[in-house]
């Protein structure tokens, strides 16, 4: 309940204050997704602090350098994830609970203002390091109110976040949530991973909101029918990426009470400034993309072309937003601050705005349409990547001379793709690299494929020419030796990997994760491998066996009865294969 979830927090803040957390205090928050996350992150708040959410699968010299960049000294985290901190206090909130549940449990006195800092979120830098942007109670509290009043739900709604909270994404569901009286479910990370469980939750906890990156959604959609029920009852907010029709065409299909809302806003202008109602009858189908809509309250978006002058209805320029969202800047970089959050005039009038590097134009109906970047920052399955820190992070290692990282688009989600100059003499080691590369990087960054290069094409004013790199397949520098499936079980599971992977040749030594493999196609993976063996596989097997042979052992070992397939089983393999390739 609520009044049992304001004591524990306020138990928490008490604790903290104790601690010497006030005003402008940076506290670090890694906990796995459940109700002591929220108990954290109010406490913190309560306390007059600052939350620093950090994702618990970070490598620990990632997460130890956000630590480092925001001097932050204090980190409330639980028994299982201590070990990952080096040189900080640390508050297990599991473990520690006992001492904390002394205080007491009023609602303690709090010196924080609206101008004071709610919670720095890291996103990725161009300059090799990601950078920290620093958001205060009045942008966050703007976008609340904003938020809460364009969807337009009764109180007490259901909300469910899927989010990670080191993004600011899943702030749509949180804050709504406790601002209205709303229940908030928490979504573990073992449901969000498994297609079937996490459908079959949402059919029992019937929610009413739900926010989620539209690839993900897919992924969902696509693993299994049950996956229905995810889409929830009254509101579900695409974000994080763009949207296509043929998506919205499909939620319509499957839940036409519902109603979707696309939206979009980088962190550094608090979550989300535009937001667009898709309507029944589709107007804006012309367009390549869901709309991005029309701002919020108390926010302005501004298209200038390279003059900062406004452009006309219809012409492409570059996104500018102002108002009442815009974040402090980013922590500790005034330079960089200063560069992306500019003073202009415009219309006679004095405005900091924010340059986003996104494109888009003006529809004559008033929404905004999304273009693309001006620079070389993308988004895969969410995540806001620059890809200059994976580049100048590979250039680190010993072998590398230079690195080129691009995108490549596929059906499924777009993939990274590294393009490698060695140094002289240097023998490239792909498995090296990405071991390299963990240690430093977040999963989503790593590159699945890496190409050996003599020279990167030029432009003419000098810069690589990523349109024309070569083709990866052509100098793809294999991580492992290709072995080809020789069981009935290799083959079966190499032709689903073929499928999902959209790879031509796939050998029982390749690794799932280092050939193009992620955690959306992994849902998928699951799901049709539990179908296709009539097995209860877990989801957390196809991690500790992440190649065919390996996966294909243990499935004989586990299950001897499923040491082939079945006739029937074929049948249905083959029958999937005719349609996959009629459709190809």
């Amino acid at each position: 309940t609520y009044g049992e979830l304001n004591r524990k927090a306020n138990q928490l803040a008490h604790y903290l204050q104790r601690q010497g957390v006030k005003p402008e205090c940076v506290v670090g928050l890694c906990i796995e997704r459940s109700l002591e996350m929220i108990v954290g992150l109010l406490g913190i708040l309560k306390a007059g602090g600052a939350y620093l959410p950090l994702e618990p699968n970070l490598p620990p010299e990632a997460l130890n350098s956000r630590l480092e960049t925001t001097q932050t000294s204090l980190v409330i985290t639980q028994k299982s994830l201590v070990n990952h901190f080096t040189g900080k206090k640390l508050i297990a909130i599991d473990t520690d609970w006992e001492t904390i549940a002394t205080e007491s449990d009023d609602n303690p006195i709090s010196k924080a203002t609206p101008e004071n800092l709610v919670y720095i979120i890291f996103t990725s830098g161009s300059t090799g390091k990601p950078k920290g942007v620093s958001t205060e109670h009045r942008q966050l509290l703007n976008y609340v109110n904003a938020i809460t009043d364009r969807i337009n739900l009764p109180t007490s709604a259901n909300y469910a976040t899927v989010s990670s909270l080191s993004a600011d994404l899943g702030n749509t569901m949180i804050f709504p949530a406790l601002c209205t009286g709303g229940c908030l479910h928490i979504i573990s990370s073992a449901k969000l991973a498994n297609a079937v469980e996490l459908a079959e939750y949402c059919r029992q906890n019937t929610i009413d909101c739900l926010k989620i990156v539209p690839s993900h959604l897919n992924a969902l959609l696509d693993a299994t029918p049950a996956a229905i029920s995810i889409i929830p009852r009254q509101c579900l907010i695409l974000g994080g990426e763009t949207a296509s029709w043929k998506l919205i065409c499909r939620i319509q299909q499957q839940a036409p009470n519902c109603q979707i809302f696309n939206h979009y806003g980088p962190t550094e202008t608090t979550i989300g400034v535009l937001t667009y109602k898709v309507g029944n009858k589709i107007d804006d189908i012309s367009l390549d993309t869901v709309p991005l809509g029309t701002p919020l309250a108390n926010t302005q978006v501004y298209i200038l072309d390279e003059q900062l002058q406004s452009v006309p209805i219809g012409v492409s320029g570059e996104l500018y937003i102002g108002g009442a969202g815009l974040a402090r800047g980013y922590f500790q970089q005034p330079e960089l601050t200063t560069q992306r959050f500019i003073s202009h005039t415009l219309l006679n009038q004095h405005l900091r705005l924010y340059k986003t590097g996104d494109r888009g134009r003006y529809s004559e109906n008033g929404n905004i349409e999304f273009l693309g970047r001006c620079d070389n920052q993308v988004k895969i399955r969410g995540f806001r990547i620059e890809l200059e820190e994976i580049e100048l992070t590979l250039a680190q290692h010993s072998t590398v001379q230079q690195a080129v990282v691009a995108v490549k688009q596929s059906k499924t989600s777009p993939t990274l793709i590294a393009y490698i100059i060695p140094q002289f003499q240097a023998e490239i080691n792909v498995n090296e690299l990405r071991s390299f590369l963990r240690k430093k990087l977040p999963e989503y960054m790593i590159p699945s494929a890496f190409g050996l290069v003599g020279k990167l094409p030029l432009t003419t004013n000098g810069k690589v020419d990523r349109r024309g790199l070569p083709d990866i397949e052509k100098l793809s520098l294999e991580g492992a030796k290709y072995e080809s499936p020789q069981t009935e079980i290799e083959q079966a599971i190499a032709q689903l990997w073929q499928q999902l992977l959209q790879r031509k040749k796939i050998g029982v030594n390749d690794n799932f994760f280092e050939i193009g493999g992620h955690s959306l196609l992994l849902v998928q993976a699951h799901v049709k491998l539990k179908e296709m063996f009539n097995i209860n596989i877990a989801i957390t097997d196809l991690f500790a066996y992440p190649t065919i042979k390996t996966l294909a052992t243990y499935l004989t070992k586990s299950q001897p009865e499923s040491s082939s397939l079945t006739e029937s089983q074929q049948r249905a393999m083959n029958r999937r294969n005719v349609i996959r390739n009629r459709r190809e």
